[in-house]
């Protein structure tokens, strides 16, 4: 596997993990802001971010 994989991989893993971190304050300020639960965001986003990770190994094994 050529080196651009591996940090294509690295860049995606990173990228889901900044999304999902609490720390991620856009996140936690929006769902403050609107009233929203953050277990219910959570929820909510899992569906998209995991067919956005499962497109980006697709990309990175398939393409790279």
């Amino acid at each position: 596997m050529s080196d651009y994989r591996w940090m294509a991989l690295a860049y995606l893993s990173g990228y889901m993990g900044m999304l999902f971190s609490p720390v991620h304050l856009c996140l936690v300020f929006s769902a403050e802001y609107y009233g929203a639960s953050l277990g219910r965001v959570y929820r909510e986003l899992l569906l998209p971010s995991v067919l956005l990770f499962l497109a980006g190994l697709g990309y990175i094994f398939l393409i790279l």
